[in-house]
């Protein structure tokens, strides 16, 4: 009852799969999850006296709902995603800057946000935002490397820095993980979908054949049965014909009989052809 419950309201936070595109549902579900994972470093950050980064991640809360209301309610998942990713490089300056630089879990946050935008932009764009991750994170450290003093030592204690890298560390894996399954999930859906399809079509080829099967048997019976009774109607006829009738009126009758045998005639040589052109067609080309 209670996972059902959790079910349906994370396929609300995410949106229907009837309303929302693959990219826009991933888009929400990354802003819900970094809501939660921010929150939890925020009060992680407070508890360690880590106050500087702390404000920083109430920064990032107040702009992932902003950039949530976007993609889930306002369907502009593609600014919503640009968003993430500058306001993404920004964050991870200020907590490169605060939090020791190179000595700090920076990096980590580094590759997990680019698996995040990886995952959820087109392939063309991987090489611009890789590009960007790489000379973000090499500037960063380029001046940490020039300039000593530029990075400020936000840890009160060194025991404060291990829990920090220990923590971000298994936030990151967590997050990878939810990607990962979130992705894999998706692909069980789609592989699921397709074997659903071809079991339809599977199944209407052989509703198809069915029909042809049964068109063979009408058109048999059209041209032995129907048809020797049309002949038989027309052979009458020709002999009434051939020995002359003193009756007008009976000449007329005939006349007309046998114009309707030969127009019914033609109708079932048509049926005819129609059917066999069915079935012609209906045969897979090698």
């Amino acid at each position: 009852m209670f996972r059902k419950y959790l079910e349906d309201k994370w396929e609300y936070l995410r949106g229907s799969i009837s309303e929302f595109s693959f990219e826009n549902r991933m888009v929400n579900a990354v802003c819900v999850v970094t809501f939660i994972m921010v929150f939890i470093l925020t009060c992680f950050n407070v508890t360690m006296a880590l106050l500087e980064e702390g404000f920083i991640c109430m920064v990032i809360l107040v702009l992932i709902v902003f950039v949530y209301y976007l993609s889930r309610y306002q369907k502009k998942h593609k600014a919503a995603l640009f968003i993430y990713a500058i306001a993404s490089y920004v964050a991870l300056c200020f907590v490169y800057y605060y939090n020791s630089g190179i000595s700090g879990p920076t990096l980590f946050l580094f590759f997990l946000t680019f698996q995040v935008i990886a995952t959820v932009t087109p392939k063309k764009q991987h090489i611009i935002w890789g590009a960007t991750h790489v000379i973000v994170a090499a500037t960063l450290c380029y001046l940490e490397y020039k300039y000593p003093d530029f990075i400020k030592d936000g840890y009160p204690s060194r025991g404060t820095r291990f829990a920090d890298i220990v923590f971000s560390f298994m936030m990151s894996l967590f997050f990878v993980y939810f990607i990962t399954i979130h992705m894999r999930n998706n692909m069980d859906r789609i592989r699921k979908k397709s074997v659903e399809r071809a079991e339809l079509i599977e199944e209407h080829l052989h509703e198809i054949e069915q029909q042809n099967e049964k068109l063979k048997e009408i058109s048999w019976l059209q041209s032995h049965k129907v048809r020797s009774h049309v002949a038989t109607i027309l052979g009458l006829s020709q002999f009434v014909n051939q020995n002359s009738v003193d009756d007008p009126d009976i000449n007329r009758v005939l006349g007309g009989i046998k114009e309707a045998a030969n127009e019914l005639d033609i109708v079932i040589k048509e049926i005819n052809r129609l059917t066999k052109s069915v079935d012609i067609e209906s045969k897979p080309k090698e």
